[in-house]
């Protein structure tokens, strides 16, 4: 029996500051098909600081990829929009966890 076979859905998780304030708003973007990559593992986070203090920081790019049913990828397979809910949710709580370590008062306006 051979190993499971992998795949991942990239998305950008663009976090924005409020003013001065703690409240940051979150901008979620697939950005490609699902990525079939065999029975590897591959990094599933980056991150972007701009080189500011912390307490000067207005945005944060996070790039995650979170592992989906390699079917996702199948052309015979059809996804609605609400199909893609469990992944982006998924994303955000990864991202939002990371975030989280660097900016630990941060409120995040709710994602629609």
């Amino acid at each position: 029996m051979g190993k499971e076979l992998l795949a991942f859905i990239q998305f950008d998780v663009i976090y924005t500051r409020q003013g001065i304030s703690n409240q940051w708003t979150r901008r979620i973007e697939r950005k490609a098909d699902p990525i079939k990559i065999g029975t590897k593992e591959i990094p599933f986070f980056t991150v972007h600081w701009e080189k500011e203090t912390i307490e000067d920081e207005k945005r944060v790019f996070c790039m995650v990829n979170v592992k989906c049913n390699p079917l996702v990828n199948d052309p015979n397979t059809i996804m609605l929009p609400e199909g893609w809910q469990p992944y982006e949710e998924e994303a955000l709580k990864l991202t939002d966890k990371e975030f989280k370590k660097r900016h630990l008062e941060a409120e995040f306006t709710p994602y629609p």
